[in-house]
């Protein structure tokens, strides 16, 4: 049977008390706004407001054009009200330059406003790997931004 197709039937027997709106304020810390850089964040800030989300954390930021319109849009309009994560390419991993080259990425991100790095990865990482020697201490921890790396099957 497909995951998506199971329902179970609850034993739980209980009145039902639904909840729409969170007595305290609280942050989403992992969510995922694709369109930021053209969204209209008005919109999304009344839905966080009927919930009581006082603060969003926008995992997928990417980088370059796509990093500095969302970033631009945040600024310009609610910059009180999320944080946005940078997301760097693994591709070439195996250059030489890939370390130097995404600290300066990183570092520039920071900068203009990135709170931290987020990176999924596909299959099993040799997380001892050239990138995460060299930039692990040296850069992540002296610009004190949060990074979530995790991996899948």
């Amino acid at each position: 049977m497909d995951i998506e197709v199971y329902e179970p039937i609850s034993t739980l027997k209980v009145e039902k008390n639904l909840i729409y709106k969170s007595k305290y304020p609280f942050v989403d810390i992992h969510n995922h706004q694709f369109d930021m850089p053209i969204k209209d964040l008005s919109k999304l800030v009344n839905e966080m407001d009927s919930l009581n989300m006082a603060y969003m954390v926008n995992l997928s930021g990417f980088r370059g054009i796509y990093l500095d319109k969302s970033l631009q849009n945040i600024n310009e309009n609610y910059p009180d009200r999320f944080g946005l994560f940078i997301n760097i390419d693994f591709e070439q991993i195996d250059d030489p330059d890939f370390g130097t080259n995404n600290q300066e990425l990183i570092r520039n991100a920071v900068e203009d406003g990135v709170i931290g790095l987020n990176k999924f990865i596909k299959g099993l990482v040799n997380f001892t790997n050239t990138f995460i020697k060299k930039n692990w201490e040296s850069s992540f921890w002296k610009m004190f931004i949060a990074c979530l790396l995790y991996t899948s099957d």
